[in-house]
């Protein structure tokens, strides 16, 4: 992975930010409570959205005519693996960034089916339909830095062969049995997905919102292409499997020097950084066609952008915000927050991220530190973000370091680029 910092854009139709109005009541919901199942899960429009803007990226429609959807929480291995519907494959486990048995690994898992759980408790079965390497983030390079990474194209399958409204049991094979819902893509436009071990937590709005589960055997994160989880391993290079060694230079954290560093703390505080969730409850407060920059206390992005430090980030949110990339952050259906000044919600809900700023000298305990700086203003409503020259996509979201930022010309147009 090149040591490059990285630049990230958030992509698609804005919301019109609109300055709010609201400066004493609380315009931010309480989070959603998981409805129990019912024997007919797609009978009636449910008020289930998916928590914030891509986390996952993926989306299981419960009612077309209402359109109404959710993501798929997660994946199950321990429920079992199977290729043909009637045996199950033994030993499929999560490897590096991707899927593997002791016998078949790669595209040789192309039509197995798994199980899994959406975000409001109901089970689903899966299907991996094809499964490829993963693109090249920097063709200039003799090898590709994401060699390691798998993207699978899966369908899902609503209802299990075990009872309309049922849970799976257990690691039956009558469960993998022909139903009669149809198969639908698991990501928008049939895009691709890459597995993560573990789970988020789906809710929103109470401390600890959208973190990472603790580690639970054979539970798996199918993340579309297009969510924060997805770009922080491909774009950005915080591979939650890998471990970094720092060694001294410029930005990188005295603590760290010498000390193995799990890149899985820095995905989770990417996934964070990503979605501006600086309260670290879930709620996203960014917009599309923000420029953010990206660099860490680890060396593995490095700051080589002279534009001003937004905040620095933990697995737990920001640890300390300078200037928010947004003035005002637009309204989000998710949540069903209103558009609001991004300073009014950080005083409302975690003032102590401001109080410590400014934020050039702010370091995690730990050391282990993810900085964002912000680079640009987002485009007015409707107009699509520019694209960066040599880039058939706009440009996505970086990330900032530790300490002061180093006064390095700005980032080459042509590195990679994905959106946010």
């Amino acid at each position: 992975m090149s040591t490059s910092h990285r630049l990230l854009g958030i992509s698609g139709t804005l919301v019109p930010l609109l300055l709010s109005g609201l400066a004493h009541a609380d315009p931010v919901p309480a989070p959603p409570q998981r409805r129990p199942q019912t024997a007919d899960a797609g009978a009636k429009c449910r008020g289930i959205k998916p928590n914030g803007p891509d986390l996952t990226g993926t989306s299981i429609v419960l009612n077309v005519t209402c359109g109404n959807a959710v993501q798929l929480r997660v994946a199950r291995l321990n429920l079992g693996v199977t290729l043909d519907g009637k045996t199950l494959v033994p030993g499929v486990a999560i490897k590096d960034g991707g899927l593997a048995s002791p016998t078949l690994s790669g595209p040789q898992l192309a039509g197995a089916m798994l199980l899994g759980e959406t975000e409001d408790g109901e089970p689903v079965r899966l299907r991996i339909d094809s499964v490829a390497v993963a693109a090249d983030p920097n063709p200039k390079t003799p090898e590709n830095e994401n060699a390691d990474v798998f993207q699978y194209r899966v369908s899902f399958q609503r209802g299990s062969a075990t009872g309309s409204g049922k849970k799976p049991a257990g690691p039956l094979n009558s469960q993998f049995k022909p139903a009669t819902a149809a198969w639908a893509p698991l990501c928008p436009q049939q895009g691709a997905a890459v597995v993560v071990s573990g789970s988020w937590n789906m809710q929103a709005g109470d401390t600890g919102g959208a973190r990472k589960e603790a580690a639970t055997a054979g539970e798996i994160t199918f993340a579309c292409m297009s969510s924060a989880i997805a770009k922080c391993v491909t774009s950005l290079g915080y591979k939650p499997w890998r471990t970094l060694t720092p060694t001294a230079g410029p930005g990188v954290s005295a603590a760290l020097v010498g000390k193995p560093v799990s890149m899985d703390a820095m995905h989770q505080a990417c996934v964070r950084a990503v979605r501006a969730d600086y309260c670290g409850n879930g709620l996203s407060m960014t917009a599309e066609g923000t420029q953010v920059n990206f660099y860490d206390s680890a060396g593995l992005q490095k700051d080589e952008s002279n534009t001003p430090l937004e905040a620095v980030w933990t697995p737990a949110g920001a640890l300390c915000v300078n200037v928010p990339r947004l003035v005002t952050a637009p309204a989000d259906p998710t949540s069903g927050r209103p558009p609001m000044k991004t300073r009014d919600y950080l005083a409302m809900r975690c003032p102590a991220v401001t109080k410590a700023a400014p934020c050039d000298n702010v370091m995690a305990p730990d050391g282990i530190t993810l900085f964002t700086e912000v680079t640009s203003t987002p485009p007015a409503a409707g107009t699509p973000a520019p694209a960066t020259p040599g880039s058939a996509t706009p440009p996505p979201a970086a990330s900032p370091a530790a300490a002061t930022p180093a006064q390095a010309p700005p980032a080459s147009p042509t590195r990679p680029a994905t959106r946010n």
